[in-house]
């Protein structure tokens, strides 16, 4: 029997390879966990990046300081926030009661549709939690119009 010798350069390749690989794929795992905070992070960024650009406008064709042009800055974007809110408002106002009126209605013709199917059945049988906190909310899913009845009257008392 033959036996021969692997170099240990071809070794020590396979090796680094494997470990970027494995790092690769821990850093795409961790970054996948951390999306949503690194969403937040780049939403902050941009939003600092356009304050910044609205307060050296108002800085450069106004005679305020850095700290005045800030503010004004701040007091335009509440302004516009507001104007916003003004004109969003009334077509809110009288959506929501809709909505509310509507999302029992809609739950219940839900859980009609899928009570009495084969796989809810099987879900709720094949469930880790079964007999305990399982059986508990699937009897909460069952009855659960119950749960949008205050939401339905809240929106028609603040919304005269």
């Amino acid at each position: 029997m033959i036996v021969r010798e692997i170099p240990s350069s071809f070794v020590s390749r396979v090796l680094v390879t494997i470990g970027l690989v494995v790092l690769a794929g821990l850093t795409v795992y961790f970054l996948g966990k951390l999306i949503e905070a690194l969403l937040v992070i780049f939403a902050a960024v941009l939003l600092a990046v356009a304050i910044t650009g609205v307060r050296c406008i108002i800085q450069n064709r106004t005679p305020l300081s850095d700290a005045w042009s800030l503010v004004a800055t701040y007091f335009l974007i509440a302004v516009l926030i507001t104007g916003a809110a003004a004109v969003i408002w009334p077509q809110l106002s009288e959506q929501i009661p809709k909505f509310t009126d509507q999302l029992p209605r809609a739950f219940e013709q839900l859980r009609e549709k899928i009570e009495g199917t084969a796989w809810v059945e099987k879900v709720v049988d094949s469930a880790p939690l079964n007999g305990g906190k399982m059986a508990q909310m699937a009897s909460i899913c069952r009855t659960g119009c119950w749960v949008f009845s205050p939401v339905r009257r809240a929106p028609s008392s603040a919304f005269p």
